[in-house]
Parts: structure tokens; C-alpha cells; sequence
């Protein structure tokens, strides 16, 4: 088995000291009660591939609930959670780590939860999705375990699959290949691809929570068009819902969105800016409300498209863009590309009138309907560049109520 360069040393410089000293007590306490401790999974890929890594597992050969307790009874760390599946939780004020005991799994149909039985770290590794996260590195002495062959994948810039019944087994794995492939850029292997395009059915067997989860995960990438625009390619957001695409000018709006600064929620009204069926959309994937509401909100968005065409004044562009959730809103100036609707969401959206209802009623105008009404024509002049300074608006309250006196002739 190779051996790798300190890979704690690599971590460890991006850590915190109250989890340098918790993972040196998981190495301590893991050799003097006979287990073995590794560093595991995505940890491993990362620190080999020269990427900060925060997201530290730690897989234990033995018993990890046993190690957690002498490791929280020696460092003073919280032990949060312990789970029937042998896994653990240690917390301190600003690090969490997850213990697990080495495992194997198996499912009893396609798309089901694995049932779990405990087993050897080669065993484990071998049950995981990819041959990149299949890799352990023994804390004792610095070991590197590769049972399948990621090492390699890594070098040569591979996504592999570790068994061809992976995708079967569990479809989420679909959406995780093509979002690692972005991420690294990397490409998916070529059998690999093929069990890919083979099993698209399978995603049917998946949750709309467990799809929303990978979802979000691809969302939150740096550049998570890159990976949408290949899960178009391969048909994976069509197997999603049938009525589910995504294309470059969907693309486009991302980057914007992320230059707009926008709510991560304003992400899936992008995504889902093509659907036509929105309601049968959130409810596959299981939308939060923050998120159905983004979406659910796109149709109103299109309409008000065609209006911001043919206005001329910022105050009409608010107007319209005030009836959207501002998810929504920013989709809107993301996907149109728009610069008085990019201009409302990045600035003018929270204008406000320097005078506020108390200083409209002691102005003379009386309380109810037409305070609100005072103040609406207040923040549009002010839109429009036509008041600057509170004696600008009292003027205007000024002619308002000339207007309606006028009017009570």
C-alpha cells in the first residue's frame, strides 16, 4: 500500500487548535482500545488533490461510539449525537467532527435506505459511491488505503463508479457523478457513462427531499451551471421531471445572479425558469416554502418581463417588480439580463421616502388609504430622481393635497 506524504500535517494547517487536539486524541484513544482510525472519503480526495478541506470524517475500525466517549471524557468536546448505525458526533465551540464505524451496506430494492451491518475498513470503502472517495488514510502511520483503484482516477482526472449495480442501488449518485465531474473538472469514465444513461429510470425510485438535497449541493458550487448544463446533456433533469431543462441562457443567469449578490433561493427560480408545469415541479422535489414560493412566483415573473419592455420609468419598473418575491425578482433581472431590473434588485428595492406616515398625516393628509398612497408617490418621485431632500417631498404632499382640495369643489 503507498505511502502519502502527512496528509494530517495538510488538514491540520487549516484547523482551529481545539480540533488539531481532538484529532490527535481520536488517534490516541482509537490505538490504546485496539481500533484503528482513518481518515476517509471526500477528506482524503480533496488533501490529495491540493484543496482546503473543513469537511473532516473520520471512520473508526472498532468501536467509533466507544472512541467518541474517551475522546469527549479527555478533551472536554461535546458528544452531540451517537446513532444506532455506530456513528458519533464531537463538538466544540467552533469545530464539529463525525465519527462512524466502518460499515457495509445493502439494499433490499432500488432507491431503498441501505441496510447497514458493521465490517472491516476494506468493506467499507468498497459499499461508497465513487473510486475517488474510496480511500482511507490510517492516522497510526500514515497509510493510504485504495482497494479500488482511486489514486489512479485521480490522476488521470476520472469519475468512476465502483460497482455496476452503483447507480441502481442508489440514483442520487447520478446527479453526485456529473456535479464532481464539474467540480474537479474532471470527466465521467466511460463505462461509468454508460451505467448512467442505463439507469436514468432510477431516479423515480428517489425521494423529492433526497433529489432537492443534491440539488442544493450543485446550487451551492462556485459555478454550478457547469454541472446543470451537463445534466442536461445526459438527460438526467428530464428522468428528474419531465417537464425539467436547463439551457445557456438559464446558464448566463446564474453568473449574474452571483454578481447581483442574490439569495440562494433566487438560484431555483432560475433552475426552474422553463418549466411550465411549477406546482408539479415543487411538489417532485419537495421545495421549502422559501423555495416553492421563488418558484411558484415565475409565472407572474414572465408577465412582468413584457412590461419592463415597454415601461420607461424606474418607479414602473419597481412597480412591477414589487408584486414578485424578491427570490423571484432577481431570477427576473438574472435570466433577462436586464439593467433597471438588475439596477431595483442590487439597489433601489428598499428606497424609501425621507418622510415617513407619522410626517405625511401631520403634513394634513388624513389617516387611512391615502397615507399609503401619499407615500407611494413619495418613493416614486424619489425612483424617478424627482425629490431629493425632505422639502422636495413636502412640496409634493403640498400639491397632493391642493389636488384633492381642488377635487372636493
Amino acid at each position: 500500500m503507498p505511502q502519502i506524504e502527512n496528509l494530517v500535517d495538510k488538514l491540520t494547517v487549516h484547523l482551529s487548535e481545539d480540533a488539531r487536539e481532538l484529532l490527535a486524541s481520536v488517534r490516541s484513544s482509537a490505538d490504546a482500545g485496539g481500533a484503528r482510525a482513518f481518515l476517509t472519503g471526500g477528506t482524503i480526495r480533496d488533501l490529495l488533490l491540493d484543496r482546503e478541506s473543513l469537511d473532516v470524517d473520520i471512520t473508526i475500525e472498532g468501536d467509533a461510539i466507544a472512541v467518541a466517549r474517551e475522546v469527549a471524557s479527555a478533551t472536554g468536546a461535546r458528544l452531540a449525537k451517537t446513532t444506532t448505525f455506530g456513528t458519533a458526533t464531537l463538538k466544540t465551540a467552533d469545530f464539529s467532527l463525525d465519527l462512524a464505524t466502518t460499515r457495509e451496506e445493502s439494499y433490499a430494492r432500488p432507491g431503498a435506505l441501505p441496510k447497514v451491518r458493521s465490517s472491516t475498513i476494506e468493506n467499507d470503502l468498497l459499499r461508497r459511491d465513487f473510486t475517488i472517495n474510496a480511500m482511507a488514510y490510517r492516522l497510526s502511520d500514515g497509510t493510504i488505503l485504495d482497494p479500488a483503484g482511486g489514486l489512479q482516477d485521480l490522476k488521470a482526472g476520472l469519475v468512476r463508479i465502483l460497482h455496476d449495480g452503483s447507480f441502481r442501488d442508489d440514483a442520487t449518485r447520478i446527479l453526485r457523478a456529473v456535479r464532481y465531474e464539474a467540480r474537479f473538472g474532471f470527466r465521467i469514465e466511460e463505462h461509468t457513462l454508460d451505467l448512467l444513461r442505463r439507469d436514468l429510470r432510477f431516479i423515480d425510485t428517489i425521494s423529492g427531499t433526497r433529489i432537492r438535497q443534491e440539488l442544493t449541493r450543485t446550487l451551492a458550487e462556485p459555478a454550478p451551471e457547469r454541472a446543470l448544463l451537463r445534466m442536461q446533456e445526459l438527460q438526467v433533469l428530464g428522468a428528474i421531471h419531465l417537464d425539467f431543462s436547463f439551457d445557456q441562457e438559464q446558464a448566463d443567469g446564474m453568473v449574474r445572479l452571483r454578481e447581483m449578490k442574490a439569495p440562494s433561493s433566487a438560484a431555483w427560480a432560475v433552475l426552474a425558469w422553463n418549466t411550465t408545469r411549477l406546482d408539479d415541479l415543487a411538489r417532485r422535489l419537495a421545495l421549502t416554502r422559501v423555495q416553492r414560493d421563488a418558484v411558484i412566483a415565475i409565472e407572474p415573473a414572465r408577465a412582468a418581463v413584457k412590461g419592463i419592455s415597454t415601461v420607461t420609468r424606474l418607479s414602473e419598473v419597481a412597480e412591477l417588480l414589487d408584486r414578485l418575491p424578491f427570490p423571484t425578482a432577481c431570477a427576473l433581472a438574472a435570466i433577462t439580463g436586464n439593467s433597471r431590473a438588475e439596477r431595483y434588485v442590487t439597489s433601489l428595492r428598499n428606497v424609501k421616502p425621507l418622510l415617513r406616515g407619522d410626517d405625511v398625516i401631520d403634513a394634513g393628509v388624513p389617516r387611512g388609504p391615502d397615507v399609503a398612497l401619499v407615500l407611494g408617490m413619495l418613493r416614486a418621485a424619489k425612483l424617478d430622481g424627482e425629490v431629493k431632500a425632505r422639502e422636495d417631498e413636502q412640496r409634493l404632499i403640498e400639491e397632493f393635497l391642493a389636488r384633492e382640495r381642488i377635487g372636493l369643489a
